[in-house]
């Protein structure tokens, strides 16, 4: 049972999004990205609509392209 509705509402969007029963580890992967990386569930759920329209819907891609754009440097001005 999740006890934050908005992780809720992001796993079921996962489900959604990618057409298909998120995996156990898809949903740690999710988690993590909303936890550890503190990415706002609405930016996840963007993310998963914008690859899925790729057809890149790997969650080992997902994980990797989060990374990328939370580690990429950014330019003050």
């Amino acid at each position: 049972m999740v006890a934050d509705p908005s992780i809720a509402f992001l796993m079921q969007e996962a489900d959604n999004i990618l057409g298909r029963m998120t995996s156990n580890a898809d949903k740690c992967t999710l988690l993590m990205l909303n936890e550890y990386y503190g990415l706002p569930v609405e930016v996840i759920i963007m993310l998963l609509q914008y690859l899925q329209d790729m057809g890149k819907t790997n969650m080992k891609y997902i994980e990797t392209v989060s990374y990328t754009h939370l580690t990429l440097p950014t330019i003050r001005l």
